[in-house]
């Protein structure tokens, strides 16, 4: 699947989901690693944040071991320059 199209469906998620903003996150293993977020709770602290992958096939899974949210996050920051 084409970058563009695993962001759409990322954006799809964030929209059913009441999240307003998707980011990149990395690519590992065969899946496209997304930070789905409203933007209006940037600054502060509400706990976990949540990450979504989504594998070649469009299938989407919740990221929930914190190694994992640990490596996204270091990836997010490195992408977009953070």
């Amino acid at each position: 699947m084409e970058r563009e199209e695993l962001l759409m469906i990322a954006q799809r998620y964030a929209r059913q989901n009441n999240k307003d903003t998707v980011r990149r996150a990395g690519e590992r293993d065969g899946y496209a690693y997304f930070h789905v977020f409203s933007q209006e709770t940037c600054g502060h602290k509400l706990g976990l944040q949540q990450f979504i992958r989504i594998s070649n096939k469009g299938d989407i899974t919740n990221i929930l071991p914190i190694q994992e949210i640990m490596w996204a996050i270091k990836q997010e920051i490195e992408l977009n320059k953070l």
